[in-house]
């Protein structure tokens, strides 16, 4: 117990800093310039949806 339990805290840390990074890079994003940073949030939320496209797509055809 006492080893998954460290082990389990070591994967919370790891993804809190990965959170970390990722929120950095956001602000790096936007400090540079805030059209890029819609820019990449729209194609962010695009993705998905033309992921769904493709696969409904495919199931159609």
């Amino acid at each position: 117990m006492v080893r998954s339990s460290g082990n389990a805290s070591k994967v919370l840390i790891s993804e809190t800093s990965v959170l970390i990074i990722l929120q950095a890079e956001l602000l790096i994003w936007s400090g540079v310039t805030s059209a890029a940073f819609d820019l990449n949030v729209v194609l962010l939320f695009l993705l998905p949806v033309r992921l769904m496209f493709i696969a409904t797509s495919s199931v159609l055809v």
